[in-house]
C-alpha cells in the first residue's frame, strides 16, 4: 500500500524523536546530578581539610600538654624531697639532733674504728643518749 511506505518514515522518525528526547531528558538530568555531586564531593575535601588541621593543632596542644605535666611531675618531686629533707631537719633540731651536715663533718672527725653510734651511747646500756633540746 502506498500510503504505508510514506507512513513508515513518518513513524520512524517519530520514534526516533522521542528517543532523542528521552535521551536529552536523562542527559540533562544526569548533569545535574554531576554538578550535585562535585559540589558535595567539594565541600567534603574542605571539611576533611579543616579537620585535618584542626587534628594538627589538637596534637601539638597535646603535646605541650604531656610536657608540661611532665614538668610538673619533677617538680612535684623536687618539692617533696625538698619538703622531706627541711621536715627532717625540723625534727631533727627539735629532738637537739645535729643535722647530716654536721654528722658528716664529726664523723671525718672521729677516728676510723668508732662509729657515731657508739659515741652516743653509753657503753653496755644498748640505749641511744641524746644531746640536750637547745631552747
Amino acid at each position: 500500500p502506498p500510503g504505508a511506505a510514506a507512513t513508515a518514515p513518518c513513524a520512524e522518525a517519530m520514534v526516533e524523536r522521542i528517543l532523542r528526547e528521552r535521551t536529552e531528558q536523562k542527559n540533562f538530568m544526569l548533569k545535574g546530578k554531576v554538578k550535585k555531586l562535585n559540589t558535595v564531593a567539594s565541600a567534603q575535601q574542605l571539611l576533611i581539610q579543616r579537620l585535618e588541621k584542626q587534628i594538627l593543632k589538637e596534637e601539638s596542644c597535646l603535646e605541650r600538654k604531656a610536657m608540661q605535666l611532665a614538668q610538673e611531675h619533677s617538680r612535684h618531686g623536687q618539692l617533696k624531697g625538698a619538703l622531706r629533707r627541711r621536715s627532717n631537719a625540723a625534727v631533727a633540731a627539735a629532738l637537739g639532733i645535729p643535722d647530716k651536715a654536721s654528722q658528716r663533718a664529726r664523723a671525718a672527725s672521729m677516728p676510723p674504728n668508732s662509729s657515731m653510734d657508739e659515741s652516743l651511747s653509753r657503753p653496755g646500756s644498748g640505749t641511744l643518749l641524746l644531746p640536750p633540746i637547745a631552747a
